[in-house]
């Protein structure tokens, strides 16, 4: 439960509901569920964030290519 707690921490820090609701669900997706998210270690969790974001600015790059 300290994990669910310190996860909330950090999410509420964007203080957008809908925001931190997408979030959640894009690193599920990516993990592979609920039940991996709890278990994925904060450090690993901003990892995946900085994958999507970076991959979601690549993606940016390319329509403005096109």
């Amino acid at each position: 439960m300290n994990g669910l707690t310190n996860l909330r921490n950090v999410l509420n820090k964007t203080n957008k509901d809908k925001q931190t609701v997408n979030t959640l669900y894009l690193v599920m997706e990516k993990v592979g569920g609920y039940e991996q998210l709890m278990n994925l270690p904060l450090p690993a969790f901003f990892e995946i964030l900085k994958c999507m974001e970076w991959e979601a600015n690549e993606r940016k790059k390319q329509n403005r290519r096109k």
